[in-house]
């Protein structure tokens, strides 16, 4: 496995106050996964599931009342020298950000500076890490870079308003390959855009993987968008990965209730809206927190027979098949012990 990024046991607490009482609430909770170089990795879950704590992890962005608790974050060069991103100082931290991993945040429609021109964001960007350019050649390399995502050129010189959603989606990924990044972070790319911009979008990005060899990290909460474009998939419920796998695996032979359950309420052209069923239950509250497993309350398993997640086994991921794990007791054999719902 030719890994670029191996995160090790993460934890993010944020402290908070509630009632005039100082709460901390671990947003998520020894979190390991190792990216290989190259791949799509899909990362899903519902809102507050962690996966945007989890990115903003391995960037080292989280700021107070948030705070990295526990952990590391290694990022593998192509000579295989590994440096903790965690331990840099900031002067480092510039070096990686945005020129080794790049970035592209969350609401594409308020992420943009509204008073400065597109290009002005490119220039702005460039001169933020690099000294040694010059204007018309930064200014050359700006215009293959929106032609690339499929814009006209005119559109550097406009203002963000004046641009569509999907229209600031596609700078946005433009920009983040400026500096010819080996990783790319994408928080929810598709959202609030239309079917049909949604698709134009998944196709640049598959172009970006295909012939720059970019890696990508493909957070959403879109499992029916995700499973259509990425070679593995992470599955976050309540601060922890539950299931990852080849994203056929995961689809076809999920090993965590949760994602079964996510699976089936996908919509389908080939049955009712009847057919399709919701999860139950409200989501964990993570004051609760104690080590056992944190869907049980919500899980027809559990329901079923009894189980009752307890913390010597819900610490680990278990083996469901070759490179495909899952965060419980049942995973090797979930689909027999569920047959007879």
């Amino acid at each position: 496995m030719d890994e670029i990024i191996d995160a090790k046991h993460l934890t993010v607490r944020f402290n908070l106050k509630k009632n005039k009482k100082l709460l901390q609430v671990k947003a998520i909770e020894d979190v390991s996964i190792a990216i290989e170089r190259g791949e799509i990795l899909g990362i899903i879950g519902e809102s507050g599931s962690g996966k945007s704590t989890l990115a903003f992890a391995i960037l080292n962005l989280i700021d107070q009342p948030g705070e990295i608790t526990e952990g590391e974050v290694c990022f593998i060069d192509g000579e295989k020298q590994q440096v903790d991103l965690l331990k840099l100082s900031p002067k480092e931290e510039m070096t990686y950000r945005w020129q080794e991993i790049a970035t592209v945040f969350q609401a594409a429609q308020s992420a943009l500076n509204p008073i400065i021109t597109v290009e002005e964001h490119f220039i702005e960007t460039y001169a933020a890490h690099r000294t040694d350019w010059q204007k018309e050649q930064l200014q050359a390399h700006i215009a293959e870079l929106i032609d690339y995502v499929r814009l006209d050129k005119s559109v550097l010189k406009m203002y963000p308003f004046e641009l569509s959603g999907g229209m600031k989606q596609r700078v946005l990924i433009a920009l983040s390959l400026l500096l010819d990044p080996k990783i790319i972070i994408l928080d929810e790319p598709t959202t609030a855009l239309d079917v049909i911009t949604q698709w134009y979008i998944l196709e640049i990005l598959r172009k970006i993987n295909r012939e720059k060899k970019i890696t990508i990290i493909f957070l959403t909460h879109d499992i029916s968008i995700v499973s259509s474009m990425v070679d593995r998939i992470a599955v976050m419920y309540a601060g922890q990965i539950v299931e990852i796998g080849p994203v056929g695996k995961v689809a076809r032979h999920p090993g965590h209730p949760y994602t079964k359950a996510l699976l089936e309420a996908i919509p389908n052209l080939e049955d009712s809206i009847e057919s399709r069923q919701s999860i139950k239950g409200t989501t964990f509250d993570m004051l609760e927190a104690d080590g056992s497993c944190r869907f049980k309350s919500r899980c027809s398993l559990a329901r079923k027979i009894n189980c009752e997640g307890l913390p010597n086994q819900c610490h680990r991921l278990f083996s469901v098949s070759e490179g495909h794990f899952a965060r419980c007791i049942h995973a090797n054999g979930l689909e027999e012990v569920m047959q007879d719902e």
